[in-house]
């Protein structure tokens, strides 16, 4: 994890089976920050352009396998009746040029017959004959090559039983390891004449129209991909229940009730603990910070700053912090991370430091008092980096 640049492969949009397994892959790239790399381009998860693009490749690969499921015996069998009788019209149409190749080789025989009888001391006559038979054999010629090109594309019919029997066959040969991507394109465009989507009133579903080849017609219907905004149901939930259960409960109590993402996916603590973040709804305050760590709240304090200057370095992974079960941030405040913050406020522009009220600074000494005056000593679930922004804090341990 993360030690990872890039994952190649011949289309990326097919790593899963299914448009929710390629969602979770381009997320787990998205927070490693690694390239996905295929014959179509590099994408890079980062870019919201590259995400949209990918996100929609892997619907219409889902789509594909549904297209599959609908194809059945009665369907092969007006295939190859289709496929019969565009092999008789190309047979008419291969007619006339039989014709012209057989008046070309008549011509030629009688050219022939009337050099072969003229006398050889008539020399005008014979050159004049031998130039029309020469002429007459380049007519051949061309009419055969011609006949010869039409029966080169007329189409290989498959015998009725091996295609009949392909209907029981289609899901075992488009997942076999020997099957490629452009062999799947090729096995869809001779099925499928083309493919429409309809209006549909439900924002959360999309009908797709099917016509095939044979001149049938089918519709699917499958789930609109989200918009990845967290659902009014859920953020309710989070709301209600955040100040007295952690995320790792809320994502349980999300669950039970059957709610999900806005990408469709189930949540978890990570992804509760990133809403709360978003729409500010704080943990509960039984879980507190341990000894020698600080909140945000007195961080920003004992800075003199905005808060919200604090958790922007923590959202971009700038500060030395780790966050508990709740989501709440907790901040070491040795002498090294200490520094750290106070290098951020002095290295921005916008920021101009207020001095801690009394009180504030009472409160502030007592909880420095806690801390260790050793160097500053790496916790597991830690991130610790002195300038530029870097991945997202990892997980911890409870605080």
């Amino acid at each position: 994890m993360g030690e990872v640049g890039a994952v190649l492969g011949l289309e990326v949009s097919r790593f899963g089976r299914s448009s929710a397994d390629l969602t979770r892959l381009m997320e787990l790239a998205r927070l490693t920050d690694t390239l996905l790399i295929d014959t179509d381009g590099v994408y890079d998860l980062a870019n919201v352009n590259d995400r949209t693009l990918l996100g929609l490749k892997g619907q219409m690969s889902e789509i594909e396998l549904h297209f599959l499921d609908t194809i059945t015996p009665e369907q092969i069998g007006m295939a190859v009746g289709a496929a019969e009788e565009v092999a008789e019209r190309h047979t008419r149409s291969h007619r006339a040029v039989e014709l012209a190749v057989q008046q070309a080789r008549y011509e030629a025989d009688r050219a022939e017959r009337a050099f072969s009888n003229v006398e050889p001391e008539n020399r005008l006559v014979t050159r004049t004959l031998e130039s029309r038979w020469e002429a007459r054999l380049a007519a051949l010629t061309e009419a055969e090559a011609a006949l010869a090109n039409a029966q080169a594309a007329k189409p290989a019919l498959p015998a009725t039983t091996s295609l009949q029997a392909l209907a029981q066959d289609l899901p075992r040969l488009w997942h076999a390891e020997t099957t490629s991507p452009c062999d799947r394109k090729r096995l869809l465009r001779s099925l499928i004449a083309d493919v429409t989507l309809l209006p549909e009133p439900d924002a959360q579903t999309m009908r797709i129209g099917v016509r095939w080849h044979t001149g049938a017609t089918g519709e699917l219907a499958v789930a609109r991909p989200g918009p990845g905004r967290t659902p009014m149901a859920a953020l309710k939930l989070i709301r209600q229940h955040g100040a007295t259960h952690t995320s790792a409960e809320l994502a349980d109590m999300l669950n039970t009730a059957g709610l999900t993402t806005g990408k469709g996916k189930p949540f978890t603590a990570g992804g509760v603990a990133r809403v709360r973040d978003a729409y500010k709804i704080f943990g509960p305050r039984a879980v507190a910070v341990q000894a020698g760590e600080v909140s945000v709240k007195q961080t920003a304090t004992e800075l003199g700053i905005p808060a919200d200057a604090v958790y922007n370095w923590l959202r971009l992974g700038q500060v030395p912090a780790r966050r508990g079960p709740s989501g709440r941030w907790c901040i070491p405040w040795d002498p090294a991370s200490r520094e750290i913050y106070q290098q951020k406020v002095a290295a921005s522009f916008r920021l101009t430091p207020v001095r801690p009220t009394t009180s504030e600074a009472n409160v502030n000494d007592a909880v420095l008092r806690r801390a260790p005056t050793a160097a500053h000593v790496d916790r597991p679930g830690l991130t610790h980096q002195t300038s530029g922004a870097g991945p997202a804090p990892a997980p911890a341990p409870p605080c």
